[in-house]
């Protein structure tokens, strides 16, 4: 989740275009501010849904028929 958030302020290109520079390396503290609180958003409300956790075991189930064992660890 950083990485994305990260670009947004830090990223030359990207930022130059929403801010008019990158952010200064004061803004770093408000920059993880912005992560943390977004990472327990995500938690909370995605991360820990019940039909979010049904489709993704549905998703593996389906992923782990299609590969025949190819993703198991072991000898």
């Amino acid at each position: 989740l950083h990485g994305p958030i990260g670009q947004i302020f830090y990223k030359k290109i990207l930022a130059t275009r929403l801010w008019g520079k990158p952010m200064p390396v004061s803004f770093f503290p408000v920059y993880l501010g912005i992560c943390l609180v977004c990472s327990h958003f995500l938690n909370e409300h995605f991360v820990k849904d019940k039909e979010v956790g049904k489709i993704a075991s549905k998703v593996a189930q389906w992923l782990a028929s299609k590969t025949e064992g190819m993703l198991r660890d072991g000898a």
